[in-house]
């Protein structure tokens, strides 16, 4: 989370500052590498090549492409190439026996039991803890261990509030999306749009990481996403621009 934070005010800054903040740039990608939490790694690379692709034009792809590229290539050379590839060997080949397998394959099964009215309406915010104590299956045999949330946010959400809280969350979160989306569109260069670039790639960092880190409704997920939401808002509105759910976005008139 932090390294496009600090590739925004490496870009922003001048002078030493922009020295300091590519240095702590380069450090934290470092330290992303060397990390053993697949997740973050997914979460950081799906969402920057998401960004990459989506906002700029060929050539700009292509040069952000072999820059990131170059970047991971020489870190992998630096922090030692032999453990990365020990480590993505080992996720190819025993990823059936990691842990987040074994408690989505129970969730399954417990919604599989469940009546229609437990379908549609779900069993409550915070229910999964109490049905998951009494199941005896996979996780319980293999893991051993207490999980309050399924670690999967799709999963979460149909086992708690059912296939209609599904419906009306993820709708939420898909206009989110767009409202991100739409009003980096409209940006114009600048550090406007640097603004509303950074707040595009950390809003799916968060959600891509905690959604199978976090319980949907913790801290982590609920505080981050606020922050970009009110971060993008303000600037939208500063900008002159509105948004509406139907049209989306319109330029008011000046």
């Amino acid at each position: 989370l932090m390294i496009p934070l600090l590739i925004y005010f490496a870009v922003e800054m001048k002078k030493w500052g922009r020295l300091l903040a590519t240095g702590s740039a380069a450090g934290a990608f470092f330290l992303l590498w060397q990390s053993s939490s697949r997740v973050s790694w997914l979460a950081f690379f799906v969402s920057v090549l998401m960004t990459i692709f989506v906002f700029f034009k060929r050539k700009q792809i292509l040069l952000w492409l072999l820059l990131l590229f170059a970047a991971s290539l020489l870190t992998a050379l630096v922090s030692g190439q032999k453990e990365i590839i020990l480590r993505i060997d080992d996720f190819l080949v025993n990823w059936h026996t990691e842990e987040r397998i074994y408690l989505w394959s129970d969730t399954i099964d417990m919604l599989r039991q469940g009546t229609l009215t437990q379908w549609l309406f779900g069993r409550g915010i915070g229910s999964f803890r109490y049905y998951f104590i009494s199941y005896e299956g996979l996780a319980a045999e293999h893991i051993n261990m207490l999980y309050t949330f399924p670690h999967n946010i799709l999963l979460q959400l149909v086992f708690e509030n059912g296939l209609i809280g599904l419906s009306i969350i993820s709708g939420l979160l898909i206009t989110y999306g767009v409202y991100l989306w739409r009003s980096t569109r409209k940006a114009v260069a600048g550090r406007a749009r640097n603004l509303y670039l950074l707040n595009f790639v950390v809003f799916w960092i968060i959600f891509l990481h905690t959604s199978l880190t976090h319980s949907l409704y913790s801290k982590y997920i609920c505080y981050s996403l606020s922050m970009t939401l009110g971060i993008s808002r303000v600037k939208f509105y500063r900008d002159g621009y509105s948004f509406s759910i139907s049209k989306y976005l319109s330029r008011k008139p000046s």
